[in-house]
């Protein structure tokens, strides 16, 4: 298993004295694979682009970065996680592998 990074926006601003900090997950369209569970999906940033995504790169524009905001075309897997999965008190497995949906 790899791990991945969503596309994501972070903010801290104030109001009414209060500092505010905000974070949003990118969607787009979801990918082929994923279209028979749901029509949206967040934004995967290949690791190749995580120094651009996080403003490391210098000297880019906003579209160099809307060309990022494409739904995934690598290797994905599925995982069900049952609805247990939100108490305490459940030992069970809750994740389980399934098949990716063609």
């Amino acid at each position: 298993m790899e791990v991945f990074g969503f596309a994501g926006l972070w903010d801290r601003w104030e109001q009414d004295s209060r500092i505010i900090e905000s974070t949003t997950i990118i969607v787009t369209e979801a990918c082929i694979a994923l279209q028979a569970i749901h029509g949206r999906m967040p934004v995967i940033i290949d690791p190749l682009h995580y120094d651009l995504w996080l403003g490391i790169e210098k000297d880019r524009n906003l579209q160099d970065y809307l060309d990022l905001l494409k739904p995934w075309n690598g290797k994905i897997a599925f995982w069900r996680v049952r609805c247990a999965v939100n108490r305490e008190d459940v030992e069970e497995e809750l994740i389980e592998e399934i098949p990716t949906p063609r």
